[in-house]
């Protein structure tokens, strides 16, 4: 009596427990599927606003809050093969709308980055923005300094045509910036009115040490400022 009462047990678990491992494996499925929908909507909705494409090594969902973990970010611009990437970051979280995720949708409220990240921020909007080059960056004391946000100051300036800001080895500090202005014509600029133009806007330490001026900005064959001849002939480069 006993055996027949097991058996009869066991007849009746076993579709149960095979009725029970379809839906496990149909929730995992569908929870893989929304993750890559989540992460390709994700990444299209930055690079639309940041106007970059995108590299994400993985992804996590929270459903409580609802929010979404980017891990190992990449950004790319039109660097040459090769070249350092725009933008870097190890995490980046962002708050997902809870009406839009039940119309499997994604509306992107608030972006957060895990740790400060020199050539980036986040806007008003919760919107990603680029501020420069990675390759770019000067190591001054071990602190990142982004020339492209002293460049967008002192391109201001009525006497400024073009600006750009390069590191220069230093013994002490790793590196310092300097800046190499090309004037209008007839118009100078002085290190006081770059400092000037600066103070209070930056970092005191983000100051440039040294202003050069040129008579013609070197330029590259797309038109954009050669840097890397700048650090040649101002910087100490190689």
């Amino acid at each position: 009596m006993e055996s027949r009462k097991k058996l009869k047990f066991a007849l009746l678990a076993a579709p149960l427990c095979l009725v029970l491992l379809v839906a496990a494996a149909a929730l995992f499925v569908q929870t893989r599927s929304f993750n890559r929908f989540v992460l390709s909507r994700l990444i299209s909705k930055i690079e639309q606003t940041a106007g970059v494409r995108l590299e994400v090594q993985s992804l996590n969902v929270t459903w409580s809050p609802f929010s979404a973990e980017l891990f190992g970010i990449v950004a790319h611009g039109n660097e040459r093969p090769g070249e350092t990437p725009l933008f870097q970051a190890k995490r980046l979280a962002v708050s997902l709308g809870l009406r839009a995720l039940l119309r499997r949708e994604v509306d992107l409220y608030s972006i957060t980055l895990d740790q400060p990240v020199v050539n980036a921020r986040i806007d008003a909007a919760g919107n990603l923005i680029i501020t420069g080059r990675a390759k770019d960056l000067i190591k001054s004391g071990g602190e990142w300094i982004n020339p492209a946000e002293i460049e967008s100051l002192v391109s201001a300036l009525p006497e400024v045509a073009l600006v750009a800001v390069i590191g220069r080895p230093h013994l002490k500090w790793g590196e310092r910036p300097v800046i190499v202005v090309e004037t209008r014509d007839a118009t100078t600029v002085t290190h006081a009115s770059v400092q000037a133009a600066l103070r209070g806007k930056v970092p005191s330490w983000w100051i440039p040490d040294e202003l050069i001026r040129v008579s013609r900005m070197p330029l590259s064959a797309t038109g954009k400022i050669d840097k890397d001849r700048l650090r040649v002939e101002y910087g100490g480069g190689p």
